[in-house]
């Protein structure tokens, strides 16, 4: 991650999902992929969001690099990379449902209220459209 905290340049969004920059601004610019400008112009992109979009590019392994060295819980630098990847591709899978959860109910609340106001005005149509008044003698023996 850059050291500005505002995501990763295009450069370092590039080289986690192996595309080239020119490829990742076409996508920002098309909307698939959010992104935002500094103030100097540079690109930049979220991590979660990256991944959202695109899964993380393999990675090649050294076997000469610190690698097989483990922190106190036993895991190597590359497993925690890997899991906070995974988190952060899982954050952004969440938010995105909570989202399009949030979406689906408020479409549904409209719904239920279109069609209360539909069935009070079926009703109210119906009830002026029936007449309920007692015929006289004479529209009985004419038909009316």
């Amino acid at each position: 991650m850059s050291n500005n905290g505002i995501g990763l340049s295009l450069l370092e969004a590039s080289k986690e999902v192996g595309l080239s920059k020119v490829a990742l601004l076409k996508s920002i610019k098309s909307g698939r992929l959010s992104g935002r400008r500094d103030d100097s112009g540079r690109w930049f992109v979220d991590a979660a969001e990256l991944f959202r979009v695109y899964k993380p590019a393999t990675k090649t392994t050294n076997p000469t690099s610190n690698e097989s060295l483990t922190n106190e819980d036993g895991l190597t630098p590359s497993t925690v990379s890997d899991n906070q990847t995974k988190l952060a591709v899982l954050e952004a899978e969440l938010q995105f449902t909570k989202e399009r959860l949030a979406d689906i109910q408020e479409r549904l609340a409209d719904t239920i209220t279109q069609r209360d106001q539909w069935q009070s005005q079926a009703q109210a149509q119906t009830l002026l459209l029936t007449d309920n008044r007692q015929k006289g003698l004479l529209q009985r023996l004419l038909g009316k």
